[in-house]
């Protein structure tokens, strides 16, 4: 996060960054205080840098189109029952299906 900024703009502006994409995030807790799209929160500690934190955020975009940069080589969009779960790390696995189970989004 930039200094000054919310979880919730730094999920706005990293999916923008990273993808092109322009996210509308839902209302996902009636607890009052909770971030929009907010699904949860994970820590976990990463050798020499020390507690690495990541907030995820659940958003709706109206387009596939993503426009590809440095930070990746290749993307797919994938549903709850393709994805490929037994590849990706525990917590982007995990995270990943609460997300898609959430929106019920398919694409």
């Amino acid at each position: 996060m930039l200094d000054g900024e919310t979880p919730l703009q730094a999920a706005g502006r990293e999916l923008r960054e990273e993808t092109g994409l322009v996210g509308t995030f839902p209302n996902l807790s009636a607890v009052q205080g909770v971030p929009a799209g907010l699904l949860g929160y994970e820590e976990h500690l990463a050798g020499s840098k020390g507690l690495h934190m990541n907030f995820v955020f659940v958003a709706d975009v109206e387009t596939r189109v993503v426009l590809p940069n440095q930070e990746f080589e290749a993307f797919r969009w994938v549903s709850l029952e393709d994805g490929p779960w037994n590849q990706a790390p525990n917590n982007v696995r995990d995270f990943a299906v609460l997300a898609l189970r959430a929106r019920r989004v398919q694409f």
